[in-house]
């Protein structure tokens, strides 16, 4: 059985809400789009100690983000370590 689908040669002629709502959404899908691939680069770095040593160990602390050991050593502190969490 054919579908009745009524007979149309010109261009479609759809009604400026509907134009406004796809613009609407085209343009939240390319904002939400950028700030996913944005996110990546907004993140914290991670820093891998791989020299177990103090001095190392306060350059990855001072440069922020997650802080992991690449190293099996001892470090010892002389002194309290600071970071700003979240970073």
């Amino acid at each position: 059985m054919k579908p009745n689908f009524p007979h149309h040669d010109g261009p479609l002629d759809f009604p400026s809400t509907c134009s406004r709502v796809s613009a609407r959404w085209i343009a939240g899908f390319l904002r939400l789009l950028v700030l996913l691939l944005a996110a990546p680069a907004l993140q914290a770095a991670t820093n891998t100690v791989t020299v177990c040593d103090l001095a190392h160990l306060q350059t990855a602390l001072a440069s922020g983000g997650t802080v992991n050991f690449g190293c099996d050593a001892t470090i010892i502190l002389t002194n309290t370590l600071s970071s700003t969490l979240g970073s």
